[in-house]
């Protein structure tokens, strides 16, 4: 089976999409499929992935270096016309190499247009993947006048996936017609297991025996909240003195949230450790008692599947999709979002319960077995593309 992938970005921009396209992509590659992946980048040179197997073909296109960021592709009235035929062009001649049997989109605005006219002219069938925000974002909407393109293109779509039922709703809202499944995003069950050992990093953390660590995961943007788990840490510690606050990531709240600590006075309880290597995150999981996301909307959340994965409970916001993810006072317990009292007193709850965290953490790693790991959503997706 050959497949072309098409999105907007890929790594080295960091973010859920571009974590579940290289998982995805290598996942269909150990299934025997051949996956080649159309993106836009700043470097223009194709290459072999070595981990994931797939080829990565990045078009650069001048006009868009400064909008590689798809924190860019917000409000934009609709996607520059040299962008879409840069991409065409591109597909067209890789298929004359390939003879691709599939083409699938991941994201429905950017590259929209691209893909649709690459189904007509190649005469091969279209999966697009609602990932996100252009099908609904509180934070940064698309503007409404954008909605008969969107649903022009998920209509002309062959089969529409969503990770979630949450982007249904909207997706619907915006004009498609057709039907939408669910196939989640995933984590790699093998690499976040309950078997990993995180004493080397509680130890580089400098955590004593009675020490409770609490990690999050995530960019550091405004909309993931971590604010609020700031000004909620002096509640905490005051209540329980042997806490350490673990963040990983790096964004432009990084600066702004160290000051507020520093405000706060809690700089010396929290680790800013900034980006960590994809081989040693499954150890800093396995280091913490508890994993907490206080976003302020999630389209998914992959690092909450991977939090259960490695048998940690996990407390999050009830927002966007994280109620799909997260079973509240199963796998984890959820809070208001923007609420720092709320999110304090479900970090504590948590803390003073030893059985309680083990209990959810084993519910969570059950749950991540069963619905999320990455063998099971590759073998989905190639059933459809089997189908078609």
């Amino acid at each position: 089976m050959k497949v072309c992938f098409i999105s907007p970005s890929y790594f080295p921009v960091v973010g859920g999409t571009e974590t579940a396209i290289h998982e995805l992509g290598k996942h269909l590659v150990n299934k025997g499929c051949e996956i080649d992946l159309v993106t836009l980048s700043p470097d223009s040179t194709s290459r072999h992935e070595q981990e994931s197997g797939m080829r990565i073909h990045p078009v650069l296109i001048p006009i868009e270096i400064l909008l590689m960021n798809p924190q860019h592709y917000y409000g934009r009235l609709f996607p520059p016309p040299i962008t879409q035929m840069s991409i065409l062009k591109k597909v067209m001649k890789l298929n004359k190499e390939k003879e691709f049997d599939i083409l699938h989109q991941l994201h429905v605005f950017y590259l929209g247009a691209a893909s649709v006219f690459a189904k007509k002219v190649l005469r091969e069938p279209l999966v697009t993947s609602l990932m996100g925000w252009d099908t609904y974002d509180p934070i940064h909407p698309l503007s409404k006048f954008l909605d008969p393109y969107l649903a022009y293109i998920m209509n002309s779509s062959d089969v529409i996936v969503s990770p979630v039922k949450r982007t249904i709703i909207y997706a619907k809202h915006q004009g498609c017609k057709k039907e939408i499944k669910i196939i989640p995003h995933g984590v790699d069950t093998t690499r976040f297991n309950v078997s990993v050992n995180g004493r080397i990093q509680r130890k580089k953390l400098g955590v004593e025996k009675d020490d409770i660590v609490i990690l999050s995961v995530q960019r550091l943007a405004q909309r993931k909240g971590m604010e609020y788990l700031v000004y909620a840490i002096p509640t905490v510690i005051k209540e329980n003195p042997h806490m350490k606050f673990v963040i990983i990531g790096e964004g432009p709240e990084k600066a702004r949230l160290k000051e507020l600590a520093k405000t706060l006075k809690v700089s010396g309880r929290i680790n800013f450790l900034g980006f960590v290597s994809s081989e040693e995150l499954p150890r800093y999981y396995a280091a913490c008692d508890v994993f907490v996301l206080p976003s302020l909307y999630e389209q998914f959340g992959i690092v909450l599947a991977e939090a259960m994965a490695c048998g940690k409970p996990v407390v999050s916001t009830e927002v966007g999709a994280i109620p799909e993810v997260v079973e509240n006072g199963k796998t984890g317990l959820l809070t208001e979002p923007k609420n720092p009292k709320q999110l304090a007193e479900a970090l504590l709850r948590l803390v003073s319960d030893e059985n309680l965290r083990r209990k959810m953490g084993e519910e969570g790693r059950k749950k991540a077995e069963k619905e999320y790991d990455w063998d099971i959503i590759a073998e989905k997706y190639l059933e459809e593309y089997k189908n078609l």
